[in-house]
């Protein structure tokens, strides 16, 4: 399997599509792949939503955005966004979300995958709370 390629994944929301749009070269993914979602007010627009970078042998490297969960009732999208060395996740990841399509990813948290804990942030009326 050569070229570019759009793998296709219905299941994974059941009521959306979902994209993984890339190359392959020997029949592993290469180079920049983005992850799209169709939008629900727009059949026919997809949503760039994550994605990242793999090397010559599938290997995920460099910054990637990683989409962890969308929720249909509250239209929410959940991703983190950090960095991958030798298909792993290193560091300082950002946990981000954002309730529906129009508005911007808010950051919720992040997690420190070298010392694993996670610093949580919850905002309230306009005011910032740290918990650990």
């Amino acid at each position: 399997m050569n070229g570019n390629w759009i793998d296709l994944d219905d299941m994974y929301l059941g009521f959306l599509s979902l994209q993984f749009v890339g190359q392959y070269k020997n029949g592993k993914k290469v180079g920049k792949w983005d992850i799209k979602f169709q939008t629900e007010k727009d059949l026919y627009h997809y949503q760039l939503i994550g994605g990242g970078e793999y090397d010559n042998n599938e290997i995920r490297i460099g910054k990637w955005t990683d989409l962890v969960e969308i929720f249909k009732n509250v239209k929410e999208t959940i991703i983190q966004v950090g960095f991958y060395k030798n298909d792993e996740k290193e560091g300082f990841w950002d946990i981000m979300k954002r309730v529906n399509d129009n508005q911007k990813f808010q950051l919720m948290g992040q997690e420190n995958l070298n010392k694993k804990y996670f610093l949580h942030k919850i905002l309230l009326s306009q005011q910032s709370k740290l918990k650990l």
